[in-house]
C-alpha cells in the first residue's frame, strides 16, 4: 500500500559531514555516564557492569529535563562498538526503543539529534558508530574492511544487548537508518523479523547495489580497493553487496516501515523510494519536498513529526 505525502518545507540541506572524534578503547558491553548540554550531574560508571545491571543499580547519571545520556561499550568478537543511549527520565515502566544506524563514512553525530528529539517524547534512542564506518569512528576497525555485511553484524550485536536492558519494552524495538544505514536496516530487518515492531527508513541507500553492478560485470573483476561516492573502500565492501538485492531482501521483513526521502536529494535518487514504496506494503511514504540528502531546520522538524507520528501510532496498537 503506498500513502504519498507531499509537503512543502524550507531550509537547506546537509550533505555528508564527517565529524572527527577521538577513538576509544574496547571495554566489553558497558554503560557509562556522558555529559549533555545541560546536564546537572556527571558521575561515570565504570564498573563494566552490562547496561541493564547499569541501570538497575541506580547510578547518578547526566540528565536534561526531560531524558538522561549515557554511552555504551558493545562487544562484537571482540571489537568494540561505541555508542550514545538516551533514555526517558521520570517513568519506571518498560520503554520502547529506536536503534539508530548512520550513514556511509560518517559517526552517529548525524544521527544524534533524532535521538534526543524522540528522547523527550519517551523512546529511548541508540545511537553508535559503525566499525570503520566513517573517518572519526570511536568504534574499532578500519574504513577498508567496512562493508553492509559487517555494518549488519554491528547492528545485530547492539540489537541483542539493547534487548538485555531492563528498561526496554521488547514488544516494540524499532530500528530506523538513514541512507547506508537505512540499507543496512533493511537487510537486518529482512532477518529478525520478529523482534522488531518497525522500520523507519530515511532516504535509504538502496542505490548502492546499481551502483556496484553498474561498476563491475562480476565479484571477480572487484580490485582490492575501489572509490565509492568519494570514499575508497575495500574489496569487501562490493564483494559483500553483490547479491543483497534490497527490494527482495525487504520484502521478507513485511511490517510496517516509515519512508521519508527528499525530492532534490542529490546522492540517492528519489526514484529508489518511489519504487520501495510502489512495490512493497506497510510502506507509509514522505516527501519532503526541496530537501537534499541530510535534513536542516523546518525538514529536519518535519521529519522528526512523521517520525513520531509513525512510533505514536504503533505504539498505540502496542497497548490495544
Amino acid at each position: 500500500m503506498r500513502r504519498t505525502i507531499l509537503v512543502m518545507a524550507f531550509g537547506m540541506s546537509l550533505l555528508f559531514i564527517l565529524n572527527a572524534c577521538g577513538s576509544v578503547g574496547n571495554k566489553g558491553n558497558t554503560l557509562e555516564t556522558v555529559a549533555s548540554q545541560s546536564a546537572e550531574k556527571n558521575t561515570g560508571d565504570q564498573s563494566g557492569r552490562s547496561a541493564g545491571q547499569a541501570a538497575q543499580a541506580g547510578q547518578e547519571v547526566a540528565k536534561t529535563a526531560e531524558y538522561e545520556t549515557k554511552e555504551i561499550h558493545v562487544d562484537k568478537e571482540g571489537m568494540d562498538i561505541y555508542g550514545v543511549v538516551h533514555i526517558p527520565s521520570g517513568t519506571e515502566e518498560k520503554m520502547p526503543v529506536v536503534i539508530m544506524s548512520h550513514e556511509l563514512g560518517a559517526t552517529l553525530d548525524r544521527v544524534k539529534g533524532y535521538g534526543e528529539a524522540l528522547a523527550k517524547e519517551g523512546y529511548v534512542t541508540v545511537c553508535f558508530d559503525f566499525c570503520g564506518g566513517g573517518w572519526g569512528s570511536r568504534s574499532d576497525g578500519e574504513l577498508l574492511d567496512m562493508s553492509v555485511l559487517t555494518e549488519k553484524a554491528d547492528l545485530e550485536s547492539v540489537l541483542e544487548e539493547v534487548k538485555q536492558w531492563d528498561f526496554v519494552d521488547t514488544d516494540s524495538v524499532y530500528l530506523m537508518g538513514n541512507s547506508q544505514g537505512g540499507l543496512v536496516t533493511a537487510l537486518t530487518a529482512s532477518e529478525h523479523r520478529e523482534e522488531i515492531r518497525a522500520v523507519i527508513l530515511i532516504y535509504p541507500a538502496f542505490s548502492i547495489y546499481d551502483d556496484v553492478h553498474g561498476m563491475f560485470d562480476s565479484p571477480d573483476e572487484i580490485p582490492e580497493t575501489h572509490s565509492l561516492l568519494g570514499l575508497r573502500l575495500g574489496n569487501r565492501y562490493f564483494v559483500d553487496i553483490w547479491n543483497q538485492e534490497p527490494y527482495e531482501r525487504i520484502k521478507e521483513y513485511g511490517k510496517d516501515i516509515l519512508l521519508i526521502h527528499g525530492d532534490r536529494d542529490s546522492i540517492v535518487p528519489i526514484s529508489y523510494s518511489d519504487k520501495l514504496a510502489e512495490t512493497i506494503d506497510h510502506v507509509e511514504y514522505h516527501v519532503i519536498r526541496g530537501a537534499d540528502h541530510g535534513y536542516l531546520g523546518e525538514d529536519f522538524e518535519l521529519a522528526v513529526s512523521y517520525i513520531l507520528d509513525f512510533l505514536n501510532t504503533e505504539q498505540a496498537a502496542v497497548q490495544e
